[in-house]
């Protein structure tokens, strides 16, 4: 069975149409590697019940949140509040996560890791 990734891209603004420009060419790079698939959850599918449907049915082993962020949470298309950590993350345990949302890495990341993900967090400033 191929290992999955599930990625947010929110395209409601330009710094998160920069990230989205990104994910087309992720997209074409996992295609074309053996035994790896990837959802992408693109503009208006980029919500907190598309996410955690995903999470739930599809068991991804990457999951990748792009959009904005803050000490505690990521956001996703509309600035619609994807993940936060004051909410249930249990979804998250055992799995990579990879944040590209400004200091989503204060309290967001450490609450993940307290779950046993492998969290990496960038910092979108630094990037776009």
């Amino acid at each position: 069975m191929p290992k999955l990734v599930v990625a947010t891209s929110p395209s409601h603004d330009e710094p998160n149409q920069g990230l989205g420009s990104w994910m087309v060419d992720i997209v074409e790079h996992i295609e074309n590697i053996d035994d790896l698939e990837i959802e992408v959850l693109s503009a208006t599918d980029a919500t907190p019940e598309k996410l955690f449907e995903s999470i739930a049915n599809r068991n991804p082993d990457f999951i990748a949140l792009n959009g904005h962020g803050d000490y505690k949470s990521v956001y996703g298309h509309d600035d619609v509040l994807l993940v936060c950590s004051d909410n249930d993350l249990e979804g998250f345990s055992g799995r990579i996560i990879h944040a590209l949302a400004c200091d989503a890495g204060k309290e967001l990341g450490p609450a993940l890791k307290d779950l046993n993900a492998q969290v990496l967090l960038g910092d979108a400033r630094a990037t776009i």
